[in-house]
Protein backbone atom coordinates (compact mmCIF):
# COMPACT_ATOMS: atom_id res chain seq x y z
CA UNK A 1 0.00 0.00 0.00
CA UNK A 2 2.84 2.43 0.77
CA UNK A 3 4.31 1.71 -2.67
CA UNK A 4 1.02 2.69 -4.28
CA UNK A 5 0.96 6.01 -2.38
CA UNK A 6 4.58 6.72 -3.31
CA UNK A 7 3.88 5.99 -6.98
CA UNK A 8 0.86 8.31 -6.96
CA UNK A 9 2.84 11.00 -5.16
CA UNK A 10 5.66 10.70 -7.71
CA UNK A 11 3.20 10.93 -10.58
CA UNK A 12 1.58 14.06 -9.13
CA UNK A 13 4.97 15.73 -8.57
CA UNK A 14 6.06 14.83 -12.10
CA UNK A 15 2.82 16.20 -13.52
CA UNK A 16 3.23 19.48 -11.62
CA UNK A 17 6.82 19.87 -12.85
CA UNK A 18 5.70 19.18 -16.44
CA UNK A 19 2.88 21.74 -16.19
CA UNK A 20 5.27 24.38 -14.86
CA UNK A 21 7.71 23.74 -17.72
CA UNK A 22 4.96 23.98 -20.33
CA UNK A 23 3.55 27.17 -18.80
CA UNK A 24 6.95 28.90 -18.66
CA UNK A 25 7.68 27.94 -22.28
CA UNK A 26 4.39 29.43 -23.46
CA UNK A 27 4.94 32.61 -21.43
CA UNK A 28 8.49 32.93 -22.79
CA UNK A 29 7.25 32.97 -26.38
CA UNK A 30 3.79 34.47 -26.13
CA UNK A 31 4.11 38.25 -26.09
CA UNK A 32 1.84 41.05 -27.12
CA UNK A 33 2.92 41.99 -30.63
CA UNK A 34 1.31 44.42 -32.99
CA UNK A 35 0.94 43.05 -36.49
CA UNK A 36 3.83 45.23 -37.72
CA UNK A 37 6.02 44.00 -34.82
CA UNK A 38 5.22 40.41 -35.79
CA UNK A 39 6.20 41.07 -39.42
CA UNK A 40 9.52 42.50 -38.15
CA UNK A 41 10.26 39.08 -36.59
CA UNK A 42 10.22 37.36 -39.99
CA UNK A 43 13.73 36.43 -41.10
CA UNK A 44 14.97 34.36 -44.01
CA UNK A 45 15.44 30.81 -42.71
CA UNK A 46 18.36 29.92 -45.01
CA UNK A 47 20.86 31.77 -47.16
CA UNK A 48 20.04 32.03 -50.85
CA UNK A 49 21.79 33.54 -53.85
CA UNK A 50 20.13 36.86 -53.13
CA UNK A 51 19.59 36.99 -49.33
CA UNK A 52 21.69 35.83 -46.37
CA UNK A 53 20.14 33.76 -43.58
CA UNK A 54 18.45 35.67 -40.74
CA UNK A 55 17.89 38.69 -42.97
CA UNK A 56 14.63 40.55 -42.54
CA UNK A 57 12.67 39.09 -45.40
CA UNK A 58 9.60 41.20 -45.55
CA UNK A 59 7.06 43.56 -44.14
CA UNK A 60 3.33 44.04 -44.51
CA UNK A 61 3.78 45.25 -48.10
CA UNK A 62 5.44 41.98 -49.20
CA UNK A 63 3.67 39.47 -46.96
CA UNK A 64 0.05 38.55 -47.20
CA UNK A 65 -2.28 35.75 -46.24
CA UNK A 66 -2.40 33.82 -49.49
CA UNK A 67 -4.28 30.91 -50.97
CA UNK A 68 -2.00 27.92 -51.46
CA UNK A 69 -2.24 24.66 -53.37
CA UNK A 70 -0.09 21.66 -54.21
CA UNK A 71 0.65 21.49 -57.94
CA UNK A 72 0.88 18.39 -60.15
CA UNK A 73 4.61 18.04 -59.31
CA UNK A 74 3.89 18.02 -55.57
CA UNK A 75 5.20 21.55 -54.97
CA UNK A 76 3.39 24.16 -52.93
CA UNK A 77 2.27 27.21 -54.86
CA UNK A 78 0.78 30.48 -53.60
CA UNK A 79 -1.63 32.72 -55.47
CA UNK A 80 0.16 36.04 -55.93
CA UNK A 81 -2.72 38.43 -56.44
CA UNK A 82 -0.55 41.39 -57.40
CA UNK A 83 1.20 39.34 -60.11
CA UNK A 84 -1.95 37.53 -61.22
CA UNK A 85 -0.38 34.05 -61.13
CA UNK A 86 0.69 31.13 -58.96
CA UNK A 87 4.28 31.11 -57.66
CA UNK A 88 6.19 28.11 -56.34
CA UNK A 89 6.88 28.30 -52.59
CA UNK A 90 10.33 26.74 -52.06
CA UNK A 91 10.27 24.44 -48.99
CA UNK A 92 13.48 25.99 -47.66
CA UNK A 93 11.70 29.35 -47.28
CA UNK A 94 9.54 28.04 -44.40
CA UNK A 95 10.08 29.98 -41.17
CA UNK A 96 10.17 27.69 -38.12
CA UNK A 97 11.19 30.17 -35.40
CA UNK A 98 9.01 29.28 -32.36
CA UNK A 99 8.52 32.94 -31.41
CA UNK A 100 7.14 33.68 -34.88
CA UNK A 101 4.87 30.62 -34.86
CA UNK A 102 3.42 31.12 -31.38
CA UNK A 103 2.69 34.79 -31.97
CA UNK A 104 1.31 34.42 -35.51
CA UNK A 105 -1.86 36.54 -35.65
CA UNK A 106 -3.13 34.94 -38.88
CA UNK A 107 -5.10 31.76 -39.60
CA UNK A 108 -3.97 31.36 -43.22
CA UNK A 109 -0.44 30.83 -44.44
CA UNK A 110 1.48 34.09 -44.79
CA UNK A 111 3.64 34.16 -47.91
CA UNK A 112 6.17 36.93 -48.59
CA UNK A 113 6.68 37.73 -52.25
CA UNK A 114 9.00 40.23 -53.94
CA UNK A 115 8.47 40.61 -57.71
CA UNK A 116 12.19 40.54 -58.53
CA UNK A 117 12.96 37.58 -56.21
CA UNK A 118 9.77 35.52 -55.98
CA UNK A 119 8.68 33.90 -52.71
CA UNK A 120 11.31 34.65 -50.07
CA UNK A 121 9.66 33.23 -46.95
CA UNK A 122 6.44 31.85 -45.54
CA UNK A 123 4.82 31.00 -42.22
CA UNK A 124 2.15 28.38 -41.70
CA UNK A 125 -1.19 29.66 -40.46
CA UNK A 126 -2.12 29.60 -36.80
CA UNK A 127 -4.85 26.99 -36.75
CA UNK A 128 -4.98 27.22 -32.97
CA UNK A 129 -6.49 30.70 -33.06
Amino acid sequence: MDTKKETSKGFVIGLIVWLILVATTVVAFSKEYSVSDWFALLKTPVATDWLPANQSCCDQADCKQRQVRINYAGLMEAWIEEAGNWAVVPPETKITDPEVLVNNPFFQRVVCYVPTLGVICYVDGNAGG
